[in-house]
């Protein structure tokens, strides 16, 4: 009967519930219509034109883009969780989560069958308690992602185990201990979004270390890239765990939006409690590419260090300053162990007081770290300085060091130092109480021992000495390394005649491709004036690059940079005031002209600006075909104060110079960066509406936001905070390395885990800020590294410990000319580092400029003709495993001959006996060599009274070797061997011969070698050239293991491409006769 009831009650309720349900529907649609409505209203206001004053339009009561009025509600007042209309129960959770913290970010609310509700944000895990109230204390569990311990996934269940949050409270008896085991049971249709979206989250937000942790690989997710925005949500973590000071949160987040390229820390306010949690963060944020901590008391930092550096980063550099202590080791093991996934390549140490263990340890992390920047800044202590010369600057840690940085370091001994530093390419020695001539003095006499050397940095010394001749230059016929043309001498006072004389020497040393930086330069006046008048008058036109920062200028110097059509980077900050106007006129007259300037950086400091005469320097700039960087920051355009202090506003100047900005940026064909910030703007209208205008050319151009100028106008009352907030919004973009997702291919079983829907996460959170680098690079660019490695061989005897096949072929190309090849320094980051810092791109942009014809390497050519095989004997080093097929320009006869390079019996052995398989004409031949060698003489007595015989059979021997091959040379032709027969036996014989006859085998020898069979098809031997292993020729051979393996596999040594390296020449020697060849060597 109750059952029949109930029937009836439904049968009669249908109509009302069908209605109801039409109801809803439509209401849903007219949410909807409603959302779409007035979001187009707001997108149109946000980028309305009419900002007058500050002031919104008169029908706008809203700041223009301003935000919604509370988080997750649309205008219609309905919340919203993305495009999802949200339940009763999910918009109480979001109440809830925002009660908790209103900074947490709710991205899903899954309703679990205990009736708690699980809620997912970036940067806690949040479970709300059944039946929970918004005003209890305590509605829900709150752990921060960071502290997840323990993680498994089954298809029906999910567990969760955190680290507690609070400690334990032993002296209250009836205190509970901290819940932190969860079980999580959600329903069948909310379950495979609800895990994917939890897999998502915790890739974007943990480090690599505690996704290990919680063995994440197991569960078959698809991989995910951190984001910028990652970093933020890491923050949330600490400060929900920490309660940070407002101002550390505030540093913080500048840096995660304006991602500086480096960051000095020694700049933040309590950095003593910043470090631990910016080390923390620094993994999710791509474009820091350098770090310097400063000596902070009562902190780890070599255990901070050792985390950092088990998490893959994508800094370049880290600076460290502090006393080692114990937890160096700590370090240096993380850093070997993390080698492969981090991007981490120099490593300075300041003030750290390095014993002779220490520097242990950092040898064996730049052998097996690739780490090959490294800098001591006043680090060692005295008892640790002779071993820094005679044992850390080892071959091993050499052939890996290609920076070094030796800053604040006093008694450094050049002596001891240069002659080790073959492979270095940058080289600092600033602030090191040096005499600056002694030290270019010093660099002239080691020019052979420094090959690769192209930056040297001095700044910061002095010329303070007793000796007048010590503060002289070298003479005009002294050398400096072939390859250095880039010279850094910053903060420097020179006494009078000194700075001249410096220009003098310079110019008459580097014949072309000159960068030079003399920022902060002190002297007399009348030396200005001699400077500026040599400069007028001398005829050099090889300048590349100028750095002239907080230096005098005159009229006439500009003349001295017309003539040097090559200049592609000229920066002059802080040296222009707005009432020098014949210095701008110059200025002007010259940039409107340089035809290849590409590199234009004339930012104002202090006093020093443009003010009204931008317009002036704006006008030039159109002019420059070239231009790819303008930096023109700090120039008072809108507001300027003059001598007496009285302040004056050009608001038709600003609006001047806002109109030829935006000229420049619309007809530019080659612009990539611009810097305009610090106008000074008093009126809003016109400074704003540009920045919406270039808003839309950011991912095109790189503008750096005007930082400076909207807070400007904010702290006039000329704008609302709300507005400059949505114009910077409008600025967001995403770092390159965050677009570089990870490969979504799956596995051979595919992914037990799905995609999440697209993530607030992976949306653009940086905006660009053009940032000034330092001149010394503070690690070496990876084109710099090809270009050393490639024109540069090993100074250390390789592991012999390896098993390589023995086998080697020649196959040599038609021989060309050598190509010219590229020695600029080249220190262009890149493609994701120009985001961050453009003027290391521009500097090296003339080593590619099409306007340098001379500079393009000679187009090689190939032929497909091939040479035998080459046998080596037995007594050095056996046939190695194959070769490529580009085969080395330099020939075996021309290394030998043209390195002067004097070998023994047994090196002859080695190197000149270079044989090929044995064809069937030659096995003959091969006989009689053998009989012959067997009855080679024991004695001296014997040998001379032997000579005149041996001497003959020489003959015999090569008379019949030839007419042997010519008669074959028909039938074996496909083979096309290079055949040389006679010259074992006259190996055999030069150990027993007579002054006399020593003399007559040399030249014997020289005849054979030049008298190679060519087969036909290819060309003869080029006539003697120089080797092109180096720039130069060494004067004295060097007899050590690399030397002998270059003149005993010239075939591979140098190839036509250059791909080629002596750690690959080592790679084709089998680990057996490496040490033959190692024991042999010991005699020498």
């Amino acid at each position: 009967m109750f059952l029949h009831i109930i029937d009836i009650i439904n049968i009669l309720l249908f109509p009302i519930g069908g209605f109801i349900s039409i109801i809803s529907t439509f209401s849903e649609f007219y949410i909807k219509l409603t959302d779409k409505i007035m979001s187009s209203n707001t997108d149109q206001q946000a980028y309305s034109p009419e900002i007058k004053e500050g002031k919104q339009a008169k029908n706008d009561k809203s700041p223009v883009g301003s935000p919604p009025s509370s988080p997750g509600k649309s205008p219609s007042g309905i919340q919203k969780m993305g495009t999802k209309v949200l339940s009763k129960h999910e918009q109480k959770c979001m109440q809830m989560a925002a009660q908790l913290n209103p900074k947490f970010k709710v991205l899903a609310c899954y309703l679990l069958k205990s009736k708690k509700t699980f809620v997912l944000t970036p940067s806690h895990f949040i479970l709300a308690k059944k039946g929970f109230k918004l005003n209890n204390e305590d509605p829900a569990f709150v752990f921060p992602w960071c502290n997840l311990k323990e993680l498994s996934i089954s298809p029906k269940l999910i567990l969760l185990s955190f680290y507690p949050t609070k400690p334990e409270n032993t002296e209250e008896p009836n205190s509970q201990p901290q819940r932190t085991d969860f079980r999580m049971i959600m329903s069948k249709k909310e379950y495979s979004t609800g895990v994917a979206q939890l897999c998502d989250v915790l890739q974007r937000v943990l480090l690599p270390t505690e996704l290990k942790r919680i063995e994440f690989d197991k569960f078959g997710a698809p991989p995910v890239q951190p984001c910028v925005r990652s970093a933020k949500y890491r923050l949330l973590m600490h400060d929900d765990l920490n309660k940070l000071h407002p101002e550390t949160v505030s540093a913080v987040n500048r840096i995660i939006t304006y991602g500086p390229p480096m960051v000095d820390l020694a700049e933040i306010k309590d950095a003593t409690f910043f470090v631990p949690i910016f080390f923390d963060i620094l993994p999710f944020l791509p474009s820091i590419k350098t770090v310097k901590v400063p000596l902070l008391k009562d902190l780890p930092i070599y255990e901070l260090a050792a985390k950092l550096a088990r998490n893959t980063t994508t800094i370049k550099a880290l600076e460290l300053a502090g006393h080692c202590k114990d937890t160096l080791l700590d370090f240096t093991t993380a850093a070997k162990e993390n080698a492969n996934d981090s991007q981490l390549t120099s490593l300075s140490f300041g003030v750290s007081k390095s014993t002779i263990e220490d520097l242990e340890l950092i040898s064996d992390m730049v052998c097996n770290a690739k780490i090959n920047s490294i800098g001591f800044h006043s680090a060692f202590r005295e008892e640790a300085v002779p071993y820094f010369y005679s044992s850390f600057l080892s071959p091993k840690v050499l052939d890996n060091l290609l920076s070094l940085s030796l800053d604040n370091t006093l008694n450094i001994d050049l002596t001891k130092l240069l002659p080790k530093l073959r492979k270095v390419a940058l080289l600092s020695l600033a602030s090191c109480d040096l005499n600056v001539a002694n030290a270019i003095h010093m660099l002239s006499l080691h020019y052979n021992s420094l090959p690769q050397l192209q930056v040297v940095n001095l700044s910061g010394n002095t010329f303070v000495s007793n000796d007048v001749d010590k503060t002289k230059f070298p003479h005009k016929l002294a050398k400096l390394p072939p390859k250095l043309h880039n010279f850094i001498l910053n903060d420097i006072t020179w006494p009078e005649k000194t700075f001249r004389n410096f220009f003098e020497f310079l110019f008459e040393h580097i014949p072309e491709k000159l960068k030079l930086s003399l920022s902060g330069t002190l002297t007399l006046q009348r030396e200005w004036k001699s400077v500026f008048n040599y400069l007028l008058n001398c005829n050099y036109t090889e300048l590349r690059e100028l750095i002239w920062d907080d230096n005098s200028l005159h009229p006439e110097f500009f003349r001295f940079l017309e003539q040097n059509t090559k200049l592609i980077k000229l920066q002059m900050n802080g040296c222009f005031r707005d009432q020098d106007q014949s210095l701008i006129e110059a200025l002007c007259r010259y940039i409107s002209h340089a035809e290849n300037l590409q590199a234009v950086m004339l930012r104002g400091r202090g006093n020093q600006y443009f003010g009204k005469h931008l317009i002036d320097v704006l006008k030039a700039s159109l002019k420059i075909n070239k231009l790819r960087l303008l930096d023109v920051s700090e120039s008072h355009v809108g507001e300027t104060e003059d001598e007496e202090g009285v302040v004056s506003i050009n608001n038709q100047e600003l609006k001047e110079s806002l109109k030829l900005v935006s000229k420049i940026i619309e007809t530019s064909k080659c612009l990539e960066y611009i810097n305009f910030d610090g106008m000074y703007p008093n009126e809003s209208a016109d400074y704003l509406n540009l920045l919406q205008e270039l808003s839309h050319k950011i991912h095109n151009l790189k503008i750096s936001f005007p930082l400076f100028d909207v807070n400007y106008l904010v702290n006039k009352e000329n704008a609302s905070r709300a507005t400059v907030d949505a114009i910077q919004k409008m600025y967001f973009f995403k770092h390159p390395e965050e677009e570089l997702q990870p490969p979504k291919e799956p596995p051979e079983g595919g992914y037990k885990i799905g995609y999440a829907p697209t993530s607030t996460l992976s949306k653009p959170a940086s905006i660009y800020r053009l940032y000034q680098r330092s001149d010394f690079p503070p690690y070496v660019s990876l084109r710099v590294q090809k270009n050393v490695s490639r024109s540069s061989r090993p100074l250390s005897i390789p592991n012999i410990n390896e098993e390589i096949d023995d086998d080697l072929i020649w196959d040599p190309n038609v021989y060309v000319s050598s190509s010219s090849e590229n020695d600029d320094v080249d220190l262009r980051k890149d493609k994701r580092e120009m985001h961050s810092d453009p003027a290391i791109e521009i500097s090296s942009s003339s080593s590619s400029s099409s306007s340098e014809k001379e500079e393009e390497p000679v187009q090689k050519k190939f032929i497909k003709h091939r040479f035998g095989s080459v046998r080596l004997p037995r007594t050095g080093v056996q046939p190695a495993k194959k070769a490529p097929r580009k085969r080395a320009k330099v020939s075996l006869e021309q290394i030998v001959e043209e390195r002067d390079v004097h070998l023994s019996d047994e090196e002859d052995s080695l190197n000149m006996a270079l044989r090929p398989k044995p064809t069937k004409v030659e096995e003959a031949t091969k006989s009689n060599d053998d009989q012959y060698e067997e009855s080679e003489p024991e004695s001296s007595e014997s040998s001379s009274s032997a000579t005149s015989s041996s001497s003959n059979r020489v003959k015999e021997m090569k008379q019949k070797s030839k007419k042997q091959i010519s008669e074959s040379s028909e039938s074996e032709h496909q083979e096309e061997k290079i055949v040389i027969n006679a010259n074992i036996v006259e190996r055999s014989h030069s150990s027993s011969s007579s002054s006399s006859s020593d003399s007559e085998n040399k030249s014997e020898k020289d005849q054979l070698m030049n008298e190679l069979v060519t087969p036909k098809g290819l060309p003869p031997l080029p006539p003697k050239k120089p080797s092109t292993f180096s720039d130069e020729i060494l004067e004295e051979p060097i007899y050590d293991f690399p030397e002998l393996v270059e003149m005993a596999y010239p075939i591979a040594w140098k190839e036509l491409d250059q791909s080629i390296s002596l750690e690959e020449i080592y790679d084709r020697i089998s680990s057996e006769h490496r040490s033959k060849v190692i024991k042999k060597l010991q005699k020498y």
